[in-house]
């Protein structure tokens, strides 16, 4: 079932990007954005306002390393993390609108991630 729904998110997984925030993103942005994982660890890594290890970002995100690192990956690939493989830390050139989108869907993110 399509759609917003009650109590869920906003498709039909209960997890995608809001169709209004995602509007004005282009494909990779919105398709990196549409993950509440990869937005948990956008927040974790706004709010750590440095470097953070895999290990680091799997804990504060209650996620294994391997799923953490395949999420910082995507996110790396559309600009919105560094990496060097093994830390990472917010892009300071990331999209000016990522911050209204980590604020308009942390409700929902948090009740499926830490």
């Amino acid at each position: 079932m399509a759609g917003l729904q009650l109590g869920r998110g906003y498709d039909e997984h209960g997890d995608g990007l809001p169709p209004a925030l995602g509007a004005d993103l282009g494909p990779p942005l919105r398709d990196a954005l549409g993950h509440p994982l990869r937005r948990q660890i956008l927040r974790v890594l706004q709010r750590a306002g440095g470097v953070r290890s895999l290990s680091e970002l799997a804990a504060a995100v209650g996620a294994g390393e391997v799923l953490v690192a395949y999420h910082v990956q995507v996110l790396e690939g559309c600009g919105l993390v560094r990496s060097d493989g093994s830390s990472c830390a917010f892009a300071s050139a990331a999209d000016g609108q990522v911050p209204a989108i980590l604020k308009a869907t942390r409700r929902t993110d948090t009740r499926l991630y830490k």
